[in-house]
C-alpha cells in the first residue's frame, strides 16, 4: 500500500528521527486498518514541549484527528498516534490528558491548533 504522508515542522529545525517515527505510525497503522491513508502531521515546539497534532484519512473517507503535548517529542508522536489508533478502531476512550477530535472533517488546522492550546 501507498499511503501519502504531509509533515510540517514549526519553530523547530526538520528531524529526520521524528520523521522516521511518523512514517513508523503510519505504516502500523496501515496495515492495521488494510487500507490506504493519507496523513497530516504538524510538530511545532512550544517552549521545551512539543505538540503534535496529526490528521489521519482512510481512504474510504473516515477522518481522525488528534494532539498531544510533551517535553519529550517521540512521546507526544506516539500519544497522538495512539489516540487516532483508538479513535479508528473505537476500542477505547482517549486519555484524560490528551484531547481528540473525531471526525476531523469540519475541523481546519488552525482552530484545531488554537482549540489544543486552551
Amino acid at each position: 500500500m501507498s499511503s501519502h504522508t504531509e509533515l510540517t515542522f514549526r519553530g523547530m529545525p526538520h528531524d529526520v528521527s521524528l520523521e522516521a517515527a511518523i512514517d513508523r505510525w503510519v505504516w502500523r497503522l496501515e496495515d492495521l486498518m488494510g487500507a490506504e491513508i493519507q496523513t497530516t502531521a504538524i510538530i511545532e515546539r512550544a517552549g521545551r514541549r512539543t505538540i503534535v497534532s496529526v490528521m489521519v484519512t482512510l481512504d474510504h473517507g473516515t477522518s481522525v484527528a488528534a494532539a498531544s503535548e510533551h517535553v519529550d517529542g517521540y512521546v507526544a508522536v506516539s500519544n497522538a498516534f495512539r489516540d487516532v489508533r483508538h479513535a479508528l478502531t473505537a476500542s477505547a476512550a482517549p486519555s484524560r490528558h490528551r484531547k481528540l477530535v473525531a471526525p476531523a472533517q469540519n475541523y481546519s488546522w488552525t482552530w484545531l491548533a488554537s482549540w489544543w492550546r486552551q
